[in-house]
């Protein structure tokens, strides 16, 4: 990887009810942590985030965390930003849950 190149997240909606907006994704995209850079610290971890029938997240929480707390921290900040796609019952949105899977790649 050039050393000019941008450090890699890739995030992944796991469906425990709702997803990640791809839009609210983009907008507000997870730093990498710059000591994390700097050591080549790398990690998957995955946020349990709950959320309102308007998408909001209302909290979030390690479900599994990476070997870094950096990137830990990291992963809490962003997902916490982000409108998840709620699920409907019967055609209405609903509060829940999902599983948001982070990877911090180099």
């Amino acid at each position: 990887v050039p050393e000019d190149a941008p450090p890699q997240i890739d995030t992944i909606g796991n469906s425990a009810g709702g997803d990640v907006d791809a839009s609210t994704k983009a907008q507000y995209p997870i730093a990498y942590p710059p000591a994390a850079i700097r050591g080549g610290v790398t990690g998957t971890v995955i946020v349990l985030a709950s959320y309102d029938a308007n998408g909001t997240a209302t909290a979030t929480r390690i479900y599994q965390a990476s070997r870094d707390k950096s990137l830990d921290r990291a992963a809490l900040a962003g997902v916490r930003k982000w409108k998840i796609n709620p699920r409907r019952v019967q055609g209405q949105p609903v509060g829940g849950e999902a599983l948001v899977e982070v990877r911090f790649n180099l």
